[in-house]
């Protein structure tokens, strides 16, 4: 079982690696073609910073941060499952708490992923001025210092950036609110399995070491389950910027 195991993951990750990589590089590639080949009028209206955006933070999404979540998710998933059967097989009745936690849990979840996935939409649109500025300042840096405006581009700069950075607070205090939601489910069915364990006396010592145990470890996996959701849900905005760039108009045919 464990060498069958090892393999299964071995496989399970090889796949899921080669796959993710393969349409990151179709993604980029989709998109590159596309900007190679807009007419002149788009990057006249589109600022520097906002392709390069694209090309960078995006970009690097899918090819670093969305397939560890996809992997990790899934994993997590798999263990809450796991643990759950355990729980239920050994108490029956726990079925009876399981439901509405598992409500109270989707409920959580969709509030929680909802409020991320907009908190990192207006995140990547305060980030591309903060590049469009950079780059402006850096090309007329020497225009900048003959008329003696560098504290006023600098001051620019440091009001984009707190811009940008006012969508961290938000998502840290809907990520506390998640953890002690969470906390706060698992301790409601460590308390609900030690009262049916109570109440039950036929079970064995061991059956009831190990649905302790299984309750015990649920609210981290829950935790777990909603964060990945959340930063899958919130990172997948990256592909659809991308696919936005790579349904561009052309100018003419190569």
């Amino acid at each position: 079982l464990g060498f069958l195991q090892a393999a299964l993951v071995m496989v399970f990750s090889t796949t899921l690696a080669l796959t993710t990589l393969r349409g990151s590089m179709q993604l980029h590639r989709d998109m590159l073609n596309r900007v190679m080949r807009s007419p002149m009028g788009f990057f006249n209206r589109t600022p520097l910073g906002r392709i390069v955006n694209r090309f960078g933070k995006d970009i690097n999404a899918c090819d670093d941060i969305l397939p560890a979540t996809i992997k990790q998710l899934l994993l997590r998933f798999m263990s809450l499952t796991s643990l759950v059967v355990v729980i239920l097989t050994i108490l029956p009745l726990m079925v009876l708490v399981v439901v509405p936690v598992a409500v109270c849990f989707s409920l959580l979840q969709m509030f929680v992923v909802r409020t991320l996935r907009q908190l990192q939409r207006l995140d990547s649109v305060s980030r591309s001025p903060i590049y469009s500025h950079f780059s402006e300042s850096l090309s007329g840096a020497s225009t900048i210092r003959a008329y003696g405006r560098e504290h006023e581009f600098v001051t620019k700069s440091e009001t984009l950036v707190d811009r940008s950075q006012r969508c961290f607070y938000p998502a840290m205090v809907a990520d506390q609110l998640l953890v002690v939601s969470l906390g706060l489910l698992g301790n409601l069915l460590t308390l609900a399995s030690a009262l049916l364990i109570t109440c039950h006396s036929a079970t064995s010592p061991g059956s009831v070491g190990l649905v302790l145990t299984s309750c015990l470890q649920i609210p981290q996996v829950l935790a777990e389950v909603v964060r990945h959701t959340a930063q899958l849900e919130t990172n997948i905005v990256a592909v659809e910027r991308i696919s936005e760039y790579s349904s561009m108009e052309q100018e003419a045919a190569w």
